[in-house]
């Protein structure tokens, strides 16, 4: 007869390792998930990218191989010195081939950072782009005045084109932050992961002074490293935005709520925010990740109740962009019972909105002046179902906020986003609940012919591999199959021999 283990082994298992920086944000998962729940993984093609480079030489090397599946490479500034072996870096990280997560992208147009400051404003100027990186850090002192025209100018390009600029902080662990770009409201600053970026808070003075930076960080060696590949994690999401049903999934404020909320805090031990601190002084939100993200953005957008006072039932994972929300909005979710415990993570974040007008040079030539509207106070409040407050995030400086919260017991809970302003604001809401269980949910039962593997207390209408071993080294997937609506399946598995020994191990991503 067949000798079988004692216990059946049950793991959550982690992806493949790899020497490799999309390994570390979850690039492995996500395509492993993909497959187990067949889901098509976007190709990027559908999204034209912005880069912009400081000095005489912004330009990519249009011959590398890294770039020679794209159609179109735009020198908008027209004015190259030469190639840019920087430029080089942060574009294979940001849409090349073997390097990044959009390597189908087939547009992309060059700005020398000079330039593309000078372009900003003019009126005349189109932005076909969606995505933008910023791979440069300015270490000059500029006025507060200057600062706030500067910032305004980047912000309302993102309101009013729909860009989302990516932008780095300085290299070397150090409270100043660059005035060119992290003064920005609606962008997404980006550090590093081993947190030898510039961190803190806007200084006294300028434009949005007491706000956090950076909002997320990468792991790569240089900030601007990470900003370019912060990037290509923005340009697959709006990919997966391109072909979502509804069409607030491409607004740039929802993408980057997505982002935030994703973000891996893992690897900060000592990661924190409070009730006026929403994000940690470091590491921000955390670091990126396109495992989180990508799942969350997925989502169908959420669906609001005909009386604008009911809750809003939502699921482990999703995200809502709001038009002109007025009065609170509640947001009701339940961790289930088969999970011992769960770890929420949501972020809200809004524009800072701007008066857009439009002027002349003394040349003749149209260009349009930004002016910031006052900004909007938003809260985020998690409670339980007693209506008891667990967390509330409800900063006065930042147009984000941000709850991590871990070891939920099962039960039923709130989100509350809290307008104390009163105005119409539009907002993007994103959120992911990640189940913990500690059940050994599984027996075993031999046969002549095989054996009968049968598993309870997983996670309902839920997709698992079951895999096995003779030797606990390599691994077999046996089977991917659903649970049912209790948590259960059940398997024969025949192709073992009289006499083998073999583990079973269960593989999933949690709901």
């Amino acid at each position: 007869m067949k000798y079988l283990p004692s216990t059946i082994l049950l793991t959550l298992v982690p992806a493949m390792v790899c020497a490799d920086w999309r390994t570390d944000i979850g690039w492995n998962d996500l395509q492993e998930w993909a497959e187990i729940n067949e889901v098509s993984l976007p190709d990027t093609s559908s999204v034209v990218v912005g880069q912009a480079e400081a000095g005489d030489s912004y330009m990519i090397n249009t011959s590398s191989s890294q770039f020679s599946d794209i159609t179109t490479i735009i020198n908008v500034t027209n004015s190259s010195s030469g190639i840019s072996s920087h430029a080089n870096t942060v574009g294979s990280l940001f849409f090349g081939n073997s390097s990044s997560l959009a390597p189908d992208v087939d547009e992309v147009y060059m700005y020398s950072a000079n330039d593309f400051i000078s372009k900003l404003q003019f009126s005349a100027n189109t932005w076909p782009m969606t995505v933008m990186s910023h791979a440069y850090i300015s270490s000059q002192t500029i006025s507060p005045s200057q600062s706030e025209d500067l910032t305004s100018t980047l912000d309302g390009n993102t309101q009013y084109s729909n860009v989302l600029h990516i932008v780095g902080a300085n290299n070397g662990a150090s409270a100043t932050l660059p005035q060119i770009w992290s003064h920005s409201y609606n962008s997404i600053t980006v550090g590093r992961t081993d947190g030898q970026h510039s961190a803190g808070v806007i200084q006294d003075g300028y434009i949005g002074a007491g706000r956090q930076k950076p909002e997320i960080v990468n792991p790569q060696g240089k900030t601007s490293y990470s900003t370019g590949a912060t990037a290509s994690v923005a340009a697959l999401l709006r990919a997966l935005a391109d072909a979502h049903s509804s069409p607030d999934a491409i607004k740039a404020l929802t993408i980057k709520s997505c982002m935030l909320a994703g973000a891996n805090k893992s690897k900060f031990p000592f990661w924190d925010n409070s009730d006026s601190a929403p994000i940690d002084k470091i590491y921000g939100a955390g670091e990126t990740n396109i495992f989180n993200s990508f799942r969350i953005l997925h989502e169908e957008e959420t669906t609001h109740p005909k009386n604008p006072n009911s809750p809003i039932d939502i699921g482990l994972r999703g995200w809502d962009y709001h038009d002109s929300s007025t009065s609170d909005r509640v947001y009701a979710f339940t961790v289930p019972q088969h999970a011992s415990s769960a770890t929420l993570s949501a972020n809200l974040s809004w524009e800072r909105e701007l008066n857009r007008s439009t002027g002349f040079t003394s040349e003749g030539e149209e260009l349009y002046i930004y002016s910031y509207k006052a900004l909007e106070n938003l809260a985020l409040t998690l409670k339980d179902s007693g209506d008891k407050v667990i967390f509330t995030s409800d900063s006065e400086f930042d147009n984000l906020e941000h709850i991590w919260q871990t070891d939920l017991t099962p039960g039923n809970y709130t989100l509350t986003v809290t307008n104390h302003g009163g105005s119409a604001t539009n907002y993007a809401l994103a959120w992911r609940v990640d189940i913990q269980t500690s059940n050994s949910p599984a027996s075993v039962a031999s046969i002549d012919s095989s054996n009968s593997i049968s598993f309870s207390d997983l996670a309902p209408n839920h997709s698992h591999i079951l895999q096995r071993s003779s030797n606990l080294a390599s691994w077999t997937d046996v089977i991917t199959k659903t649970s049912d609506g209790s948590g259960a399946f059940s398997h024969d598995e025949s192709n073992t021999s009289l006499g083998e020994k073999v583990f079973y191990r269960l593989r999933y991503y949690s709901p």
